[in-house]
């Protein structure tokens, strides 16, 4: 079976040598800048348009700055993933932030 892990971090935390471990050691995925949903309400985001349902208010949050980054797993793979991160933010105490994953219930691609 597969998994998806999602990894996210507070905001303006520095994970590039965290993704570039991953890497080195033959993972891959997607890394994105996010921003919290308290942020989106307290944004100076268009007053004038609907804040959860206009596509321009949520592109102008991508710009946030909440590391987030997800990876298609194998069953197995979860624990030393898990570790990687936990190591680097100092079990989220030096870089605050969280970690879950999902089973998938369908995968088809070449992850």
């Amino acid at each position: 079976m597969n998994y998806v892990l999602y990894a996210v971090f507070e905001s303006g935390a520095n994970i590039d040598m965290l993704l570039l471990d991953l890497h080195q050691k033959g993972y891959n995925g997607t890394a994105i800048n996010g921003s919290s949903i308290n942020a989106f309400f307290h944004s100076t985001i268009n007053e004038d348009e609907p804040p959860a349902l206009s596509l321009t208010n949520a592109l102008a949050l991508t710009k946030g700055s909440n590391p987030t980054f997800f990876l298609v797993l194998k069953e197995g793979q979860f624990k030393e993933v898990a570790k990687i991160i936990k190591d680097f933010t100092g079990s989220f105490t030096k870089i605050r932030g969280g970690i879950f994953m999902w089973p998938l219930s369908f995968y088809e691609g070449s992850f």
